[in-house]
Parts: structure tokens; C-alpha cells; sequence
């Protein structure tokens, strides 16, 4: 960081780069299990949400939090993982937990961080 920035330039700059490290990783990932699984979101997004890591919505659009690229690599799989079997089941239901379970068999253990998706 350049010397003289203040506290909140420096917070905001941090942010910055934990976004576009988010959108280059998460995106990359989401491509690579997105091919293993046959699906394709119609766009992956990073966002500011504080309550939840990612979210599926109904037009197939992917959010991530970026806070999440600070988690470890198995749980940043399990919450792509997650938020890509809600293209093909938008519950959980145990036909999303089977495709879940298909791509990461040891799913129960990367999750281990509660309520990590929805």
C-alpha cells in the first residue's frame, strides 16, 4: 500500500482486490465444475452480501459473496458446487443432495461451516 493512505482506503483497497481475486477464481471455478456437471449459469457475480457465501437464482444466475474467496479451497468447491446443482434442483430435496454428492462425494465434511450456502 502507498504510505499516507488513511484506515478506510486502505480497508477499501483490500476490498478491491479480494473482488477481482473473487471474480477470476470463482468464475473459474464455477466453468470447471459447471463442465463437469452439464450445466451453465447465465452469469457468475460477485457481491458484498454479509449473510450468505452464494445464492442461485431462478434465471440460473450465480452470486458470490466475495468474502468467500477467503475461505479454504474445499469449502469454496462445496459452495460452488452447491449453488450449481440449484440449476437443476432450486430446493434441497434428496435429488440435489444426490447431485451434491455426485461431484464431491465427501460433501457433509467441506459444508462443515454452517449455513455456508442456500
Amino acid at each position: 500500500m502507498p504510505p499516507g493512505l488513511s484506515p478506510d482506503e486502505i480497508k477499501a483497497a483490500c476490498i478491491q482486490i479480494y473482488r477481482i481475486l473473487a471474480k477470476r477464481d470463482l468464475t473459474n471455478r464455477v466453468f470447471d465444475f459447471a463442465k463437469q456437471m452439464s450445466v451453465m449459469p447465465t452469469v457468475v457475480k460477485i457481491n458484498s452480501v454479509k449473510t450468505r457465501w452464494g445464492s442461485c437464482s431462478s434465471k440460473k444466475s450465480l452470486n458470490f459473496s466475495w468474502r468467500l474467496i477467503m475461505a479454504d479451497d474445499d469449502v469454496i468447491d462445496y459452495v460452488v458446487v452447491h449453488e450449481l446443482a440449484h440449476i437443476i434442483e432450486m430446493n434441497h430435496s434428496q435429488k440435489f443432495w444426490a447431485i451434491v454428492e455426485n461431484i464431491l462425494p465427501d460433501y457433509q465434511r467441506q459444508s462443515r461451516v454452517e449455513n455456508v450456502a442456500s
